[in-house]
Formats: structure tokens, sequence, C-alpha cells
């Protein structure tokens, strides 16, 4: 038996998979995200000789963290269980690859050389070895990231200003 009361199934709150829409600076969508050909950072076009990234990003409230005070095993289970995934498929340019391939060589250089100080009697140059590793680290991470999840939808940030402009023409 149908009820013809109810409305169609189609205009029912449900987030269409793969679909994705801008949202000021961040980009919103429901798992899979599949971006087109265009660098992340600079929005130029990748489809001859630019990188094709599928990457699963995960999300996490940040009260989530105050369970390090329990205990960090603890922290790591529910982290494991409440985290929340999308998988994203990306494209970045060779020049922005190399920018950010750049950084992670200082990183590693940096943590070395942290390493290597550690060893020395001058503690105040470990700590800023290791704070320059730390931030060159951030520096080469993942070109986005997630910055929240309502509802099983994703707001990513981190794309370059040219990128938003030409998804938002297509």
């Amino acid at each position: 038996m149908t009820n013809f009361y109810a409305p169609p199934e189609h205009h029912l709150d449900k987030p269409v998979s793969g679909s994705y829409w801008i949202n000021g600076r961040a980009l919103v969508g429901s798992d899979p995200i599949d971006l087109p050909a265009y660098c992340v950072k600079c929005g130029s076009a990748t489809e001859s000789g630019g990188r094709r990234i599928n990457q699963k990003l995960s999300w996490s409230s940040r009260w989530l963290l105050l369970l390090i005070i329990v205990n960090i095993i603890v922290l790591l289970v529910v982290y494991l269980i409440v985290r929340s995934r999308v998988n994203v498929g990306y494209s970045i340019c060779p020049t922005c690859w190399s920018k950010l391939v750049k950084w992670r060589y200082i990183a590693l250089g940096f943590w070395l050389a942290g390493i290597l100080v550690v060893f020395t009697p001058y503690l105040i140059w470990s700590f800023l070895v290791f704070v320059f590793a730390l931030v060159f680290t951030m520096l080469g991470q993942r070109p986005i990231r997630v910055s929240k999840c309502v509802k099983k939808e994703f707001f990513l940030v981190g794309f370059g200003p040219n990128f938003l402009t030409r998804i938002a023409q297509t």
C-alpha cells in the first residue's frame, strides 16, 4: 500500500553521492567527492601534466582531544570509532607539487638536524630546530583538509581562489 500524501523520493533530504558546491571559501560535498582536473592550489588545467590524487580524509571534533587527559589509548580508540571519512579525488599541477615536496624535504632535514642537536649541550638550539621542523611539516601537508562535517556533508578547505573561481564557473 502506498502513501499518496508522502513527498516524492527525490525531494527527501538525502545528500547525493559525489555532488559538491561552494560555500564561501569552502567546498561542501558528500562522499565520494571527485573534483575536476584543475590544480587545487593555482587553478590551472592539469589534464596533460598534473598529478591525480585520491585520498581518504578524516574529520573528528576538536573536543575529542580532551580525552588525552584520560589516556592516549582511550583517545585513539574513540577517534577510530567516531571519525568521519570522505574519499576525495583532486588534481595538482607539477609546479605546486614541487613546492609541496620541497617543504617536505626541508621538514625532513630539520627533523634529522633536531635529532642530532639533541645530543649536544645546547638545548635551546634543539628546541628551535624542532619548532622549525613542525612549521615546515605543516607547510608540506596535504593541500586540502576537512574543516567540519555536518550530517555527512564535508566542508573542505585549502583551495586556491583561482580553483574556486573555476569551479564556480562550471
